[in-house]
């Protein structure tokens, strides 16, 4: 039977650590201290408007004007962010952390040529900058290339160990690269540094059934799913960590509970054509097969899968039908030569 996967990869971009760079003068500490902590805390409306009031005593404070365009960003306000970090810029060139955020305006539009050009100014000024090797490494990781990814967010770890998503991304890439038990050592120390980042717990789980440790993937699953009790994918696979271990009934209710949470969502009816295949019901089977490919026409492991199944129930037309299909649609699959030595048997 055939598996289709699907990796999501999530990448924020990180604008700010919390700690404003450089010197203030007390006439300015008030609005200055207060704007920080409203930024620090999400109020990112009224940070604005202590670092306005702020910049009403020195106009000519880069850092703050960066500061704001932090709040702006975080607002979306991406043209305002834009104008206070490059008036920061005018003021002082070598402000690092202002490139930084350059960077992320423009990956936030989708223009990753700018702003990989930015993060490289970023660093070029200040080696040291964490944070802008973090960002650089995103791009990287969205333009699949891997080892630059890892790279860079192993140098953002080097400058500050307490970066959970830096080990969280590298984590992913290592994922991508097979590399699993990379994948579930970075993982666990971004979980250690952040519990709630629940995307971490679901990784995991899909490393550690990589790597064929089923117990501990269902309790990664499991946690997702207590936390998220809305959340699809981890019901899809504690549904397919269930199927493994010959847990039918359990991978059946949980591919159930996935299609009630997302009706259209041809891959679950897949996999529970595939549990259905795994417990001998053949005729379930080809009936999950059918909505899937009610959702999705051209679904091509569904039409090689529901084939197999017809073969089973001795619908050796349809089988015939389905798999002469499945080629028709991948011509280059790997499961060339196995298909056609079901299509070899089914003539005999």
């Amino acid at each position: 039977m055939i598996q289709r996967k699907t990796l999501f990869i999530y990448l924020p971009l990180i604008i700010f650590i919390g700690v404003l760079l450089g010197a203030c003068s007390v006439i300015q500490k008030s609005d200055l201290d207060v704007g920080k902590e409203a930024l620090n805390s999400g109020n990112y409306q009224s940070a604005i408007d202590h670092f306005t009031a702020a910049l009403e005593k020195d106009p000519q404070n880069a850092q703050i004007y960066i500061e704001r365009g932090n709040a702006f960003f975080q607002l979306k306000s991406f043209d305002q962010a834009l104008e206070d970090y490059q008036k920061g810029l005018s003021i002082d060139p070598k402000q690092s952390s202002a490139y930084n955020g350059l960077g992320s305006i423009y990956k936030s539009q989708g223009d990753l040529q700018n702003a990989l050009k930015a993060f490289n100014q970023a660093i070029e000024i200040d080696e040291q900058n964490a944070i802008a090797f973090y960002n650089r490494g995103t791009i990287y990781a969205e333009q699949n290339n891997l080892n630059a990814a890892i790279d860079d967010f192993s140098k953002a770890l080097k400058i500050d160990d307490h970066i959970p998503m830096a080990y969280y991304n590298r984590g992913l890439a290592y994922l991508s690269l097979g590399k699993t038990e990379d994948t579930i050592a970075d993982l666990s120390i971004a979980i250690l540094l952040d519990e709630n980042l629940i995307d971490a717990y679901f990784y995991r789980g899909v490393a550690y059934m990589k790597g064929g440790h089923l117990n501990l993937a269902l309790e990664d699953f499991t946690k997702v799913i207590e936390k998220q009790t809305d959340n699809v994918k981890a019901y899809l696979n504690r549904a397919n960590v269930y199927s493994q271990t010959q847990k039918y009934d359990k991978a059946i209710e949980d591919t159930r509970k996935a299609i009630s949470l997302d009706p259209g969502n041809a891959s679950a009816y897949y996999l529970l054509g595939n549990i259905h295949y795994y417990s001998k019901q053949y005729k379930d089977a080809v009936l999950a097969y059918n909505m899937a490919l009610g959702l999705d026409p051209n679904y091509a492991p569904a039409f090689l899968n529901r084939g197999i199944a017809y073969s089973e129930l001795k619908m050796y037309k349809e089988a015939k039908k389905d798999l002469e299909y499945y080629l028709q649609l991948e011509p280059d699959s790997d499961n060339k030569a196995y298909v056609e030595t079901l299509l070899n048997d089914l003539e005999k």
